[in-house]
């Protein structure tokens, strides 16, 4: 499958004026991080294409995003396994809800042939053929010949779900996307149709469904964009006729829909109102290919200019219908198909609610909003971003103090070096050395462990570590793993022992740009991880704060995360995807330099003819950009050595088993007597 990292979510407000808080972001992180969700088609469940996992809060000043990481399906193997595993989602879901299962077959015992089928929708609920006609007859019987029920003897407990005694029953399925009962409800058109409080107003029930309503969960918001189109109130001035809007290649992919037909005509004093949308991709509601096609006719009086008659329906036809059908224009189409009225009101209602609900009822579709004159909708907001400029792909991950810093808080399956009696180092990458891969941190994290030591403290490295120098001012602190005994004091220690390092690597210097990274036990199944990475000068300020020593519980853990992002949306001026998430954010949750190894046909090093250090001679790769341009813009070769052996200058011990430290001491330098050099790029050389 085909991997792609992708913000789901943003504390920021969206389209429908609402937003999430960081709080609410980090609630579906701790939800959705272990098993994760389907990737659907236009929130459709009949159409899976992917499983995504959330794994990270990514906060910078002014936004906190949700990111996850999600699989594409590339071949029909792949779609195989997502069908299977879906099924398996849906049925594990089920799980908590064991004792409302049961007191939902209580209740409907009588009624039950063994043979239903469990669903998680708006309510806990079981579906079988008839089942809520045997289940509530007496509601049944209240049916009238288009089988619509009158809302005033229904009692709504959210849109489309209307609660009997202990049960609930739910509005008919072709209200749901593509007709599919695993999908939604048509939330906005049913809450608008239920505001009425029409004596006229009725409605298709699902014949077939039957939910526990204590289990009701409003909580299933879809947001995609939709936007309500601004008619002209003077319905009696627009001409009869037929008129043909066709659909563009986006809602043919996402929506299924071709086009969308309107018909004005004249009828016993009445301007006749008709519009259907045609379908060139078949509803997932059968296994036969159909098309369930919405439509809806209303009428309005010449006399007063009042509607006093709106009622929608589906229109189902055979795939030969069908075609037949786009072929023909809604005037000459006739009625020889499955015909299923859903809804109806007879009420006079306002040119403004009329407006509201045909809108709602084609949710999806944008032709009926672009017929009545609505605004043409803005997709450039769906573009896509412009590429990167020539500096952002060689240094993608510079920041200055002013941008202050940014952070990763992600929670992940939990690892073995999350069962660690002692704090222990993660390497965040390989690098190739001759014909093998190395794990590998820089050699700044030997500094790191020398200050744990001054606290009496340490920390462990893996076997076969290996270390590596990068001669710029850019830093990467490994992953440091903490132990769960004296969990809260091991974090506050390696937090002192890197603020230690910074103040003195400030003295050497003042444009180091860095990011360090701290890991603990949360659960039995997860793990945190805190990546944070910024100019040395903020990160400072940062670790002086009593805030940057994070808590080590869930619900703590949350206010934790939304005093973060209050912290540096107060702190510093607004200034988002700079860097960009993607360039330094990685799957692991950590925030990481990725730096730029150089691609050369030749590259040769020998000592200076002064004695002092290097030189190098390199022949660039075709790849690469022209060495000019690049030094306009501030990026120049460096070298990095992959560190095979090195002793201290000041005691003569290898470096790496020293007490000696080359940042925290005087007089003190780290000798490399084998290493293997390899150049990269930068815009900070050192």
């Amino acid at each position: 499958m085909k991997q792609i990292v992708n913000v789901v979510n943003t504390d920021s407000i969206n389209l429908y004026g609402s937003r999430f808080s960081v709080g609410a972001l980090y609630d579906g992180l701790f939800e959705e991080c272990l098993e994760g969700i389907p990737i659907l088609i236009a929130h459709d469940s009949s159409r899976i294409i992917g499983w995504s996992r959330l794994f990270s809060l990514y906060f910078e000043p002014g936004l906190t995003r949700l990111v996850g990481i999600g699989e594409l399906a590339e071949n029909d193997d792949d779609f195989k396994q997502l069908r299977s595993f879906y099924l398996y989602h849906l049925h594990k879901s089920f799980e908590a809800f064991q004792t409302e299962i049961n007191e939902l077959t209580g209740e409907l015992q009588k009624h039950l042939s063994g043979q239903e089928k469990l669903v998680a929708s708006e309510c806990i609920a079981f579906i079988g053929p008839e089942l809520a006609t045997k289940a509530f007859s007496s509601l049944f019987a209240l049916q009238d010949k288009d089988g619509l029920i009158p809302l005033k003897h229904l009692s709504p407990i959210g849109p489309g779900v209307y609660q009997i005694g202990k049960l609930a029953v739910f509005a008919h399925p072709y209200f749901r996307r593509a007709l599919y009962r695993l999908n939604t409800l048509n939330y906005p058109f049913l809450l608008n149709l239920q505001s009425l409080n029409s004596k006229s107003a009725k409605i298709a029930l699902d014949p077939d469904m039957v939910g526990l309503a204590s289990t009701y969960s409003s909580g299933k918001e879809e947001y995609a964009y939709w936007w309500g189109p601004k008619f002209d109130d003077n319905l009696l001035s627009i001409p009869f006729g037929v008129t043909h809007h066709e659909a563009e290649e986006t809602e043919r992919i996402f929506y299924g829909i071709s086009a969308t037909q309107f018909r004005w005509g004249s009828i016993d004093n009445h301007h006749v109102f008709e519009a259907e949308e045609l379908r060139d991709m078949p509803t997932a509601s059968s296994n036969e290919q159909k098309y369930g096609c919405r439509y809806v006719h209303s009428m309005v009086s010449e006399k007063t200019g009042y509607v006093d008659h709106l009622d929608g329906s589906i229109r189902m036809y055979s795939e030969d219908s069908m075609t037949e059908r786009l072929n023909t224009d809604i005037a000459h189409a006739g009625r020889h198909t499955e015909y299923t009225k859903i809804w109806r009101t007879d009420d006079k209602i306002s040119i403004a609610k009329w407006k509201r609900l045909i809108s709602d009822y084609f949710r999806d579709n944008f032709l009926v909003g672009e017929y009545f004159g609505a605004e043409k909708l803005d997709k450039s907001i769906w573009a896509k971003k412009q590429d990167a400029s020539l500096y952002d792909q060689y240094i993608p991950y510079s920041i200055t103090p002013k941008m202050g810093f940014r952070m990763a808080l992600s929670i992940q399956p939990r690892t073995d070096a999350a069962n660690s009696f002692i704090r222990i180092v993660q390497p965040l990458d390989v690098i190739t050395g001759g014909q093998s891969e190395h794990p590998y941190v820089e050699t700044i994290t030997l500094e790191l462990k020398k200050a744990l030591q001054r606290i009496n403290t340490d920390m462990a490295f893996p076997t076969g570590i290996r270390f590596v120098s990068f001669k710029d001012f850019y830093i990467n602190l490994p992953l440091i793993y903490h132990p769960e005994n004296d969990l809260k004091e091991s974090i506050k220690q390696s937090l002192d022992a890197i603020l230690m390092l910074l103040n003195a690597l400030r003295v050497k210097g003042k444009n180091w740009v860095l990011s360090y990274n701290i890991a603990f036990p949360l659960d039995k199944e997860r793990e945190i991880r805190i990546s944070t990475f910024g100019h040395i000068e903020a990160l400072i300020k940062w670790l002086k704060n009593p805030l940057s020593c994070p808590p080590i519980v869930d619900d703590e853990l949350q206010k934790w995360a939304e005093k973060t992002a209050i912290f540096l949306r107060s702190t510093y001026p607004e200034n988002i995807d700079h860097p960009n998430i993607f360039s330094i954010l990685m799957t692991s949750g950590i925030l990481l330099i990725k730096r730029k190894r150089i691609e050369t046909k030749n590259f040769q090093i020998m000592d200076s003819k002064e004695g002092k250090g290097f030189e190098y001679k390199l022949e660039l790769g075709d790849g690469e950009a022209d060495l000019n341009e690049l030094h306009k813009l501030g990026i120049y070769p460096g070298l990095g050595w992959l560190i095979e052996k090195s002793k201290c200058d000041a005691c003569g011990q290898p470096y790496e088993d020293c007490k000696c430290s080359k940042i925290l001491d005087k007089g003190v330098a780290q000798r490399i007597e084998k290493a293997l050099p390899f150049p990269f790029w930068t815009d900070r050389p050192l």
